[in-house]
């Protein structure tokens, strides 16, 4: 893959990214009482699930057949670096999979559990987002590093 498909696949993830992550916001910051707390679940449950999805995809690619692999052949010294991201990966990736598993059990009666599920909703989408900028830097570096040569 080069440069320009990786950069273009890159944004249209990032975009799909944020429109994703602030939908998933939106139904956090929704009132409950507006239309009821079983339906506001139902939304984060569905946005969460999205994200789950997205990340799965998004980062199957980038392990296996994108950006990473790029990375590492260009700039053998972030092998680690991209090591830490994967590791990132799988680490996100369970703590999704945990909530998405306690919505499936909730009752909508369940108001403290509930403010712990939108919590580390929350908490989630601040750790994907910033897993995402460190991700975006590496790639940047690697892209920005003058290879020498122009004499």
């Amino acid at each position: 893959m080069d440069r320009e498909s990786i950069h273009q696949q890159l944004k249209i993830e990032q975009d799909l990214l944020r429109h994703i992550a602030d939908a998933l916001r939106a139904a956090l910051d929704w009132s409950a009482a507006d239309a009821g707390t079983a339906r506001k679940l139902s939304t984060v449950r569905f946005l969460l699930e999205t994200l789950q999805r997205h990340s799965h995809r998004l980062w199957a690619i980038h392990e296996y057949d994108g950006y990473m692999t790029f990375v590492v052949a260009h700039a053998p010294e972030t092998t680690h670096a991209v090591e830490e991201l994967k590791k990132g990966h799988e680490s996100i990736r369970k703590r999704i999979g945990q909530v998405c598993s306690r919505f499936e059990h909730i009752s909508d009666k369940d108001h403290a559990t509930i403010a712990e599920l939108i919590a580390s909703v929350r908490e989630i989408l601040t750790e994907y987002e910033a897993h995402n900028e460190r991700e975006l830097k590496v790639i940047q570096d690697t892209f920005n590093r003058d290879t020498g040569g122009e004499g």
